[in-house]
C-alpha cells in the first residue's frame, strides 16, 4: 500500500510538473485583446499597452545584455515576463525573403565579417565589412550568428532569424504576446503580409476557443511616408493576393513633415486619410511627439479630438555627462542611438527637425511623466519591465481590457486524470 501511495504521489507530481510546463509556455494574454487595446483609448488615460522594443534583450539597469536584440529568445523572454507586445524589425534579402534585422546593413548585429573572411565592422569608427541585407543571399544569411552591436561579440549561438523562423518559434513555444513589426519599405511590407496570410496554423492551441490566425497576432508599424494612406496599403494587399492582412499602425515622426509635404500631403492629412479609410486595416497611429506645442502637435490634437489611441516610442534621454563612454563618440553605450547602417552613435538633440520655421528644442520622449501626461495608449520601450513596475507603483496598470491570465488553467482532460488519480 505504501509503494502504491508513493507511486501515486510520483505520478501526480509528474503530471503537475507537466501541467506547469504547459501552462508556463501557454502565454499570459489573448493577443487579439491586446491589439484591440492598442486601438482603444483608455477613458482615464492612465493604462498604456507596453511594447518591448526588439524583445526583452537587456537588463533594465546598466548595459547588461541578456539576449540578442531582435531574436527569438528575446521574444520568448518578453512573453515569459507577460509583456503584452513585442516590436521587432524587418528587412529583406537579395531574393526578397523577409528577415528580422534592425539595420539595413549586417556588420553591426551579425558576424558576417567572419563568414566572409573580411575585417569586422567597427560601429564606432564606421570601418570594416558592413554589407546591405538587400545584397545578401539567403544561403549566406542562414549561416550568420547574432552579436551585440555595442561590444561586437556574438551572444550564444543564436542564428540570424528569418521572419518565418520567428513564427515557427512562437508557435512551438505557445506564446501569446502580440507581434508588432517595424517595417520600412513596401517590399518588406508585402513580403511579410504574404507570409502571414499563408500561415494557416491555429495559434490558440485550444479546441474550446475560436482559432487564432497569424494575422490575428500581428500588427505592422509602417512609416507614413511608405503608405501615406490606407487605400494604397489595401490596394497592394489586393494586388498581391493577400486576403488576411495585418492591421497597421502608421508612424509619424517630426522629420516626415517635409517628406510628406513634398508629395502634397502632411502628417495630419495622412492620418485623416488612414482614419477614414474603408479598408479596415487602420489600427491606431504612432505619433512621436517630442514636446508640448512642438512639431506634430497639430496631428496629435487631431488624434485626441477624434478619440484615437496614440502610440509613442520611449526614446533614450540625451546623455548629460559621466559614465563609461562608447568609442570615439564619447557617449555611454546605454545612452546612444545607432544609425540604421549600424554606425554608432548619435543623440536625440542632433536630430531635431525643422519645418516651416518651426523647430523642436527638446525631446521629452525619455521622460515617463511626459508620456503619462499625454495619455499615450501604447508605449514602445527598451525598459519594458521597469516601465510596467512604474505603472504598477503609480496605480496606472488598471484592468481595462481583461489583463487576467487567459490560459492559467489545466486542460479539462488533465483535470479529470488528476481527479481519478486522487480518488
Amino acid at each position: 500500500m505504501k509503494h502504491k501511495s508513493l507511486g501515486l504521489a510520483l505520478a501526480v507530481a509528474c503530471l503537475f510538473s507537466s501541467m506547469q510546463s504547459i501552462i508556463a509556455h501557454a502565454g499570459c494574454y489573448d493577443p487579439r485583446r491586446v491589439i484591440e487595446a492598442m486601438a482603444t483609448p483608455d477613458e482615464h488615460g492612465i493604462n498604456p499597452v507596453v511594447i518591448a522594443h526588439r524583445g526583452l534583450w537587456r537588463a533594465d539597469t546598466g548595459t547588461t545584455v541578456i539576449a540578442p536584440e531582435n531574436s527569438p529568445i528575446a521574444l520568448q523572454k518578453a512573453d515569459e515576463a507577460c509583456i503584452e507586445a513585442v516590436e521587432l524589425d524587418v528587412k529583406t534579402l537579395a531574393d526578397g525573403t523577409p528577415v528580422v534585422m534592425h539595420d539595413f546593413n549586417l556588420g553591426g548585429t551579425t558576424d558576417i565579417g567572419d563568414l566572409k573572411g573580411q575585417p569586422l565592422f567597427d560601429p564606432y569608427k564606421n570601418t570594416g565589412y558592413n554589407p546591405l541585407a538587400s545584397n545578401t543571399s539567403l544561403s549566406d544569411f542562414r549561416q550568420l550568428r547574432l552579436k551585440n552591436s555595442r561590444t561586437m561579440q556574438t551572444i550564444g549561438a543564436w542564428s540570424a532569424p528569418l521572419i518565418k523562423d520567428v513564427y515557427d518559434y512562437y508557435y512551438r513555444h505557445r506564446m501569446s504576446t502580440a507581434l508588432v513589426w517595424d517595417v520600412k519599405t513596401k517590399e518588406a511590407v508585402i513580403a511579410l503580409a504574404k507570409l502571414v496570410d499563408a500561415d494557416r496554423r491555429d495559434y490558440s492551441h485550444e479546441t474550446t476557443m475560436p482559432p487564432i490566425s497569424a494575422a490575428d497576432i500581428t500588427v505592422l508599424k509602417i512609416n507614413a511616408t511608405v503608405y501615406p494612406n490606407g487605400a494604397d496599403y489595401a490596394s497592394d494587399m489586393k494586388k498581391n493576393g493577400v486576403t488576411h492582412a495585418p492591421k497597421v499602425i502608421p508612424i509619424y515622426t517630426t522629420n516626415m513633415e517635409k517628406a510628406l509635404n513634398d508629395i502634397h500631403s502632411s502628417p495630419l492629412l495622412s492620418l485623416e486619410s488612414w482614419k477614414n479609410s474603408s479598408s479596415g486595416y487602420f489600427l491606431a497611429p504612432e505619433i512621436d511627439l517630442k514636446q508640448e506645442n512642438g512639431l506634430l502637435s497639430e496631428t496629435m490634437n487631431f488624434a485626441t479630438q477624434n478619440n484615437l489611441s496614440v502610440g509613442i516610442f520611449n526614446a533614450i534621454p540625451d546623455w548629460l555627462g559621466g559614465g563609461e563612454t562608447a568609442g570615439s563618440s564619447g557617449i555611454p553605450s546605454d545612452k546612444a542611438f545607432v544609425n540604421n547602417n549600424g554606425e554608432c552613435c548619435y543623440q536625440l538633440s542632433s536630430k531635431y527637425a525643422e519645418f516651416n520655421g518651426q523647430r523642436d528644442t527638446d525631446d521629452k520622449r525619455g521622460d515617463w511623466s511626459f508620456l503619462y501626461s499625454q495619455h499615450f495608449g501604447s508605449i514602445t520601450t527598451d525598459r519594458s519591465t521597469a516601465l510596467i513596475q512604474d505603472l504598477n507603483l503609480k496605480g496606472r496598470a488598471t484592468d481595462r481590457y481583461g489583463k487576467a491570465l487567459w490560459r492559467s488553467y489545466a486542460p479539462e482532460s488533465e483535470v479529470i486524470i488528476v481527479s481519478m488519480l486522487l480518488n
